[in-house]
This record gives C-alpha cells, structure tokens and sequence, in this order.
C-alpha cells in the first residue's frame, strides 16, 4: 500500500478539527507504548497467525466430516451439485432458480468438479481467513495506524464465532475476504487517484453481491461515497465514482441477463430478497426473533401470493410487503427496531448449534460452557469497543474510510431492519468492528479522562444502546432459548 504515515495523536483541547489521518502517534503511558510496540513487530503479528492457523487446526479436527445440518448449507450443496454435475442452477433437474445468489455454490461446484468434498472446502476457507487477516491489517495500517490494525487483526483472526464460521459450508467467509478485498481496492483508489483501483474495487464488491445479496444494495450507495469520498480530485471524483458502478454494474449484468432470460423480468442477484421483505412484513410476521417468520410461513400461514415464477412472485412479494407498510406505519417502526435489536443481538448461533446437538464433538455441557464463555465475551467487548472507537472517530474527523464504515454499518443495519434481522448477519461487520475496537482501546486514556475532541457521552450513549438490546434479546426476544440453555447447563 506504499509507505505508512504516522498518525497524530487525539488533541489536548480546543474545537474539533477534521482531520484525514486520524489515531494515536504516541499514547499516553508506557504500557501502551511497549503495546503499540509489540504489535508493531511484524514477527509478533507472525505468531497472531500462526496462533490463528493453530486454532483452525485444531477446531477443523474435530468438523472435518461435519454433516450438513443447516438449511442454508443444504441449500448450497443442492445448487452446487446441480452445478458440477448437469451445469444448471437448479434445485431440481430443468428448473432453474436464483433463490440463491449464484458464486458460493459455484465456489463448492469447483470442488465438486475436481472429485474433492467439504473437507477441502473448509480447509480452503480456513486458509482464505488467515489471507483475509492480511488484508484487514493491511488496509488498517492507513485506516487506524500500525497499532491498532495490527492488535485489530489479531483481534480478527482469534475471533470465536468467525473461526467456527470458516468450517460451515455457509457464505460468511468468502463473504468477508470479497468486502476486505474491495476496501483495500477502494482505499487505494480514492487515496491516489486511480481509476483502475476504483474500477478493480467494483467487480470486487460486485462479486460479493453476488455471494450475499446485501452487498448489492449497499453497493450502489457506496459507489455514491466514492464521488464524495475523492473530491479533493476535483472532476476526477466523478471518473472514480462512475469506474466503481460501471465495474460493478458490468459484473453483475451476466447473471442480471441470465435470469432475464429464465424468467422474464430484470432480477440483478436473487429473487429470495422480495420474498424475505414480504415475510418480515405481513400479517402473521413474529415481533420478536422475526427471522422465525420463514418457520411461520413454512408452517401454514403463507401470505397471498399470485401463482407465477420466481421474479413474478418476488416483485408481488415486494408490492404487497410495502403496502403493508405503508398501511401499518407505526406496527412498522416498531418490528423495525426490534429487527434492528436483533441484528446487533448477541451471538448464539454457535452456541445454540451445540445445544441442538448439531456438532456432535461439542455438545457436551463443558464445551458448551467454554464456547458461551468466549463467544459472548468476544462478542461484548468487540462490539462496544468497536461501535465507540467508530462513533467517536466519526463525530470527530470523518476521515474517508470512516465514511466507507458509515455506508457499511447503517447500510446492512437498515436493509436487515427493513426485512429481519440476525446476529449471524453482523458477521461481516465484524472485522471493521475489530479494528475500531483496537483503535479505541489505544485512545481509551483520553476518552476516559474527556480529553480531545471526542467525548465522554460517546461510549455512555453507545453502551445504553448495547445494554437495551441485549438485555431485550435475554430477558423478551430469546428469554425461551436462554433458559433452555440454563438448564442445559444447569
């Protein structure tokens, strides 16, 4: 990435000022620097990966030969074969779908096809996450200096929930290295200029629109940011900006013209989207744990669909779901903000996999205790940690990379407010929030002390809205499931 700037250091006193290259150039006792020095040497973040590696060695022993209990797996396996084996994306032989966005089953296809299984796809992942740790410490490095990305992607790569993640045939890890990967891109892009980074960042981000559909929409705004974000270039800001979305329009229009053919109607990624909006949005949709409205809808209470294929359903399913809406305003706002508590709920998947028995290595009550301990923990501080260190550099400098952070986070909280949330679906926010939380516990002297331009209410309004959440998703939302899991371990 070229040469690394020092940061300066978080002002004394006086109004805030914006700055572009914002962090800590020195800290404030000597703690923190002989911190900031360990984790400044590269043979230390050597050991943090080989640590990292270590960890996936060992928890890959035990999955190597998981079985495929998740739907969403199922899922991805079913398409996959379809793709390897009569090279259609389809469920069922002549029917073609995109319930599912298209590139994590042909990920699994490519494996199919070369006469491995889902071991070889979970080491793979394993490796991609530790590539993956690379790329975050190196765009942290100008994001939140040295430090802070270096102890932000040890931080990553130890991550409890993530490291389970890279051994489930689900999308969260290639997922997580395509957003890296086009941040990495547009950051250089708008740092020096180049259309050929902005452009490169485009079919990235494209690529994972087409893994995760929530990319798609978030895409478009960020190739918005990329006009504002690379003003000081003058006219050349609308050359990047148009590089990003003509890239990333460009790579989705194969797959936007596939579906047009099959079904008739423009379907850019999915036609699972209108379908999940209407379901978070009709008459028999769950205030709490809204996610359960697929269990609802696949239990007898479906809502009023037309007959037709899958673009003609989603685009009734679209219809139908904002006029409900707009006809339930305040119903509305409210599931709104319980989808959002559940989105920034805490993280129990895992967890509550063991408890079901799904991995069978795990199940035992001590195991469980142990990944609860370390889930839950990680869980907490990165998301305080993280979600202060963001608000605060915000309110205070608003440096370039802070607007991508910003299109990010209010981007997949909206979306998944406006439709049902999950914890599992703040996955890929994770790495952003790990850098932040490091970068915040290097300033934490001067936000405790209420020096500098950010203030102390920062993390007194950040933590309220943590402790509103989670204490909603234990005491209403999850109240069933969390003293299921007491006496489990009871």
């Amino acid at each position: 990435m070229g040469a690394d700037h020092a940061p300066d250091r978080v002002r004394a006193a006086g109004p805030p000022v914006k700055r572009t290259d914002v962090g800590p150039r020195h800290n404030s006792s000597g703690v923190e620097q002989l911190g900031s020095s360990f984790l400044k040497n590269l043979s230390t973040l050597w050991l943090v990966f080989l640590a990292a590696a270590s960890l996936r060695l060992a928890i890959g022993t035990a999955l190597w030969d998981q079985p495929l209990r998740i739907v969403d797996e199922q899922h991805y396996h079913q398409l996959a074969r379809g793709i390897a084996e009569r090279g259609e994306f389809a469920f069922k032989p002549g029917r073609p779908t995109a319930m599912r966005p298209p590139l994590y089953p042909a990920f699994l296809a490519g494996f199919f096809r070369l006469g491995l299984g889902h071991p070889a796809v979970r080491a793979v992942q394993a490796a991609l996450a530790l590539v993956t740790g690379l790329l975050l410490w190196r765009l942290g490095r100008r994001w939140w200096g040295k430090g802070a990305a270096a102890a932000g992607t040890a931080v990553f790569l130890l991550y409890p929930t993530l490291v389970f993640f890279n051994f489930l045939i689900l999308t969260e890890t290639l997922f997580i290295f395509l957003l890296l990967l086009a941040l990495w891109m547009l950051e250089r892009g708008v740092r020096s200029g180049g259309p050929v980074w902005c452009s490169s960042a485009g079919v990235v981000w494209a690529l994972a629109g087409l893994t995760r559909s929530i990319a798609y929409p978030v895409g478009l705004l960020l190739g918005l940011a990329t006009v504002w974000l690379s003003r000081r270039h003058g006219l050349k800001a609308l050359v990047l900006g148009a590089a990003f979305v003509v890239c990333f329009a460009v790579t989705l229009s194969p797959w936007a013209y596939r579906n047009y053919r099959v079904f008739g109607q423009v379907v850019p990624v999915g036609t699972m989207g209108g379908l999940n909006l209407y379901m978070g949005n009709y008459e028999h949709t769950p205030l709490h744990r809204a996610w359960a409205a697929v269990e609802v809808w696949n239990s007898g209470k479906p809502g009023h669909l037309p007959p037709g294929n899958e673009a003609q359903r989603q685009k009734a399913a679209v219809n139908q779901a904002l006029a409900y809406m707009k006809a339930h305003v305040l119903q509305t706002a409210l599931r709104s903000m319980v989808k959002l508590a559940n989105f920034w709920g805490l993280e129990r998947t895992v967890v509550a996999g063991m408890e079901k028995g799904y991995f069978s290595r795990f199940s035992c009550p001590v195991a469980i205790t142990i990944a609860a301990v370390f889930i839950l923990g990680a869980c907490i501080l990165v998301t305080f940690c993280g979600l202060v260190g963001f608000v605060w550099r915000f309110l205070w400098a608003r440096a370039p990379m802070d607007w991508v952070a910003a299109v990010m986070f209010v981007g997949f909280s909206g979306l998944h407010a406006l439709v049902f949330g999950h914890p599992r679906y703040r996955l890929p926010l994770v790495p952003l929030l790990c850098g932040y939380a490091a970068w915040a516990w290097f300033q934490r002297r001067d936000m405790l002390s209420g020096r500098g331009n950010g203030p102390r209410w920062v993390a007194a309004v950040v933590g309220l809205f943590l402790c509103v959440v989670w204490g909603y998703d234990v005491l209403i939302g999850s109240r069933g499931k969390v003293l299921e899991l007491l006496r489990m371990l009871g």
